[in-house]
């Protein structure tokens, strides 16, 4: 798998009910599972008069397996569910709540499921700090940001960046972006990046 997106495909393809079947397959295919269900969302807010706040979301592209197996839930239309439970983590708080809702109602969980949790807290605290991409080349991770002040004024960014600089680096020769690769696999720079990240949040909640 590639990340978050591409772990949706099972479920394009072969439809769960009348939300991902026929009725709506072209829709569907334009936008994405989760960004489909993002505007679904957020139109029955709309129709309830409760306030949409709409932010720019976090394209994470990781060479990572992110997916929920057939074989640990079996229907489509359970799967949606648990994607859609995933795709809404909040915050790290959230993490242990959906685990042990899995475990509880599938058993243990795969190592793809834990995988695509991670990717969906990376996306949230990515956000955070005003990151616009998380993509992988190769073994390389890098954050992007699409303006160069959220990266060299930002004291959460460089506080994180002074306790990790023996595993990141900093280019600004085009985009700003913090990279990850030090002759590691994407799996160890996985694990890196959702450190940094989590650092990146405490030291936010301490100013």
């Amino acid at each position: 798998g590639s990340g978050f997106k591409i772990s949706m495909r099972d479920l394009e393809i072969r439809g769960g009910g009348n939300i991902l079947g026929p009725e709506q397959s072209g829709h569907l295919q334009k936008v994405g599972y989760d960004m489909y269900i993002k505007l679904l969302d957020e139109a029955v807010k709309e129709l309830k008069g409760e306030k949409v706040e709409s932010r720019p979301e976090v394209l994470v592209k990781i060479a990572i397996d992110a997916f929920i197996p057939d074989d640990y839930i079996a229907t489509s239309e359970e799967r949606m569910i648990a994607y859609k439970r995933i795709a809404g983590i909040a915050n790290i708080e959230d993490v242990a709540k959906i685990q042990t809702e899995l475990t509880e109602t599938y058993g243990k969980i795969p190592e793809e499921v834990l995988s695509l949790i991670d990717v969906a807290v990376i996306r949230k605290l990515a956000e955070k700090i005003g990151a616009v991409e998380i993509i992988s080349y190769g073994a390389e991770i890098d954050i992007v940001f699409d303006d160069r002040e959220k990266i060299t004024s930002s004291q959460v960014v460089a506080e994180a960046i002074y306790k990790f600089r023996m595993d990141c680096s900093i280019d600004v020769s085009s985009k700003p972006t913090i990279k990850f690769g030090k002759q590691r696999t994407c799996r160890e720079n996985f694990e890196i990046l959702k450190k940094f990240l989590l650092l990146a949040q405490k030291i936010q909640e301490k100013l």
